[in-house]
């Protein structure tokens, strides 16, 4: 059964998700960062030894540890906070 939804109109909606969507991107975001500062506690430094402790390849690791390679550099953390 389903439940009815109240009235937004499209351009809410758009926003609304948009906003889910920002969230959940906020989220893995720092879900990665936790795991490479674990990595990093551990004394898995080198990104080799990283992608391999995750069962990555090399250029797999990197796009996933790096994080933000595909983010404007307007909105880059300095590459000292990892």
């Amino acid at each position: 059964m389903s439940v009815a939804r109240p009235y937004q109109p499209r351009r809410q909606q758009t926003v609304d998700r948009q906003q889910t969507v920002a969230g959940m991107k906020a989220r893995q975001s720092v879900k990665i960062r936790e795991i490479k500062e674990a990595l990093v506690a551990s004394g898995i430094l080198t990104l080799d030894e990283q992608a391999r402790a995750l069962g990555l390849n090399r250029s797999t690791g990197w796009t996933v540890l790096k994080g933000d390679h595909k983010v404007p550099a307007s909105q880059r953390q300095s590459s000292t906070a990892y």
